[in-house]
């Protein structure tokens, strides 16, 4: 029987290591849970670069982004915006 005078007791739970988790109720995010924030952060990301720079400076775009505008413009069905990205991503890659 261990009580509070049982000096090993401390010993056989083992120490808690790592950050806590921020949600305490639904504990640590699943990798898939974690892909998906990343992806839904990505996806914020670009159309907030897409907002502020416009379509003015679409050199200025890496081809990640230039993708991902491409795949969000698809999935909103913005033919028009999408059609001018596809056209600079055709651009830098020319066919030989």
């Amino acid at each position: 029987m261990r009580d509070q005078h049982d000096t090993h007791t401390s010993d056989l739970i083992p120490a808690k290591r790592g950050r806590p988790v921020l949600d305490v109720d639904r504990g640590p995010m699943t990798p898939a849970e974690r892909a998906k924030r990343y992806r839904d952060n990505r996806r914020t990301d670009v159309k907030s670069a897409l907002r502020k720079r416009g379509d003015l400076m679409l050199d200025q775009y890496s081809d990640a982004a230039l993708i991902d505008a491409i795949r969000s413009g698809i999935a909103t069905g913005q033919g028009a915006k999408t059609g001018r990205l596809v056209a600079e991503l055709a651009r830098r890659y020319p066919v030989k």
